[in-house]
């Protein structure tokens, strides 16, 4: 089970009807306390859409830290029509990339 569908089976808003905005954030450090680069890779933007088809759950923003050691942050909509796309380590395994 994925965190997305923990927060989601979890969270006290799961049977509210008013819409509960949140601003995701994924941050990655290294032991030596050194930001890297944690930004959403394809299936994490393709399951943080099918969220935003709830109606009660509205992920406005994705804010992560990028390989310079600093922030990055945009939409889910930006990120899925951003080019060239993210495929973590475990995706490019399961696609035979690497």
């Amino acid at each position: 089970m994925s965190a997305m569908d923990k927060l989601q089976k979890t969270s006290k808003y799961r049977n509210s009807k008013k819409e509960k905005k949140f601003i995701l954030i994924s941050i990655r450090v290294t032991p030596s306390g050194k930001l890297k680069n944690s930004k959403p890779c394809k299936l994490c933007i393709q399951h943080m859409q099918r969220l935003q088809k709830r109606k009660n759950f509205k992920i406005t923003k994705v804010l992560w830290s990028n390989a310079e050691g600093d922030f990055s942050i945009a939409t889910i909509k930006d990120l899925a029509n951003k080019i060239p796309i993210h495929y973590s380590r475990q995706h490019r395994k399961m696609l035979g990339l690497i």
